[in-house]
């Protein structure tokens, strides 16, 4: 049996991160028709050549989360991507969520699909390709005080909590990604209440791994856009307050950094939550 612990900690080394690298079929494809590249199987395995097998990259990344079809396609030199990742330390992930589909009791909303068959597959995964984690996205939407729905939120929580459980019965390390989304005309205030509200209703149903992007951008597009971390208005302060931290490994590294540095110097805590940062290889991801 996996040591999960051990596991966490070699995905958390400090000084190095994990590579969202899960864009899906169609997104990865549109972002070779930017650049005037057809979408074929061959197109893509070269774009995801050019970063996986990058030299030196086992000193900076600890995982790299990979999309299904990657799985199965190989280096320049012949080697399959998760090997040649692991030959260098960097332990492969996979994305196991299969998309998002309506919320039948609020159809504004999503709820995200993979469920069922979920066991049979992760499975699979550890079995052929020894994938050392994995990752599932759920996507909260703002809409004034009309979204997101306490039954959207609750839904989503829930299919996270049995993601997470078997994916720790097959020994991997699960990271549960709560996207609050950024589009929209709510105020920082109002992306702050969503982030708390969805926060405390996940950890409610789940003690996995958090993954999050971006947190320093979730704000309406279109109405308080994000001018700086300030002490009162960054979104990831919600946290301190819901969730008593140990560590954080949070990414921005200049002055907008300050609520995280704030979370660093905190010292006592009754549980160890990671703060994640995922850069996305190009653009936002499936």
């Amino acid at each position: 049996m996996t040591d999960l612990s051990s596991a966490a900690r070699t995905l958390f080394a400090s000084g190095k991160g994990i590579l969202a690298a899960d864009e899906s079929v169609a997104s990865a494809d549109k972002r070779l028709a930017l650049y005037g590249v057809t979408g074929t199987e061959e197109n893509r395995r070269k774009f995801r050549d050019l970063f996986l097998s990058t030299p030196g990259i086992e000193d900076y990344l600890s995982g790299v989360i990979l999309y299904a079809e990657t799985l199965d396609q190989k280096a320049d030199d012949g080697t399959l991507f998760p090997v040649s990742l692991a030959s260098r330390g960097i332990v492969p992930g996979i994305k196991v969520d299969e998309g998002l589909e309506p919320f039948p009791e609020s159809t504004d909303e999503t709820i995200t699909k993979g469920v069922l068959g979920l066991c049979d597959r992760l499975s699979g995964f550890v079995e052929k390709y020894h994938t050392g984690f994995t990752k599932w996205r759920m996507v909260v939407r703002i809409d004034g005080d009309r979204l997101p729905t306490a039954q959207a939120l609750v839904e989503n929580a829930k299919r996270l909590a049995v993601y997470a459980r078997d994916v720790q019965e097959v020994g991997m390390v699960p990271l549960i990604e709560p996207e609050v989304l950024y589009e929209g005309k709510h105020s920082q205030m109002r992306a702050r209440q969503v982030i708390e509200a969805t926060m405390k209703t996940v950890f409610d149903f789940d003690g996995a791994l958090w993954s999050r992007k971006r947190t320093y951008r979730l704000t309406g597009r279109s109405g308080d856009c994000y001018r700086g971390c300030s002490y009162g208005n960054c979104p990831i302060r919600p946290l301190r307050y819901r969730f008593p931290f140990r560590r954080a490994n949070t990414g921005p590294s200049d002055g907008k950094s300050r609520c995280h540095n704030e979370i660093r110097q905190r010292k006592e805590c009754s549980v160890a939550i990671h703060v994640l940062l995922c850069p996305r290889t190009s653009g936002r991801g499936a």
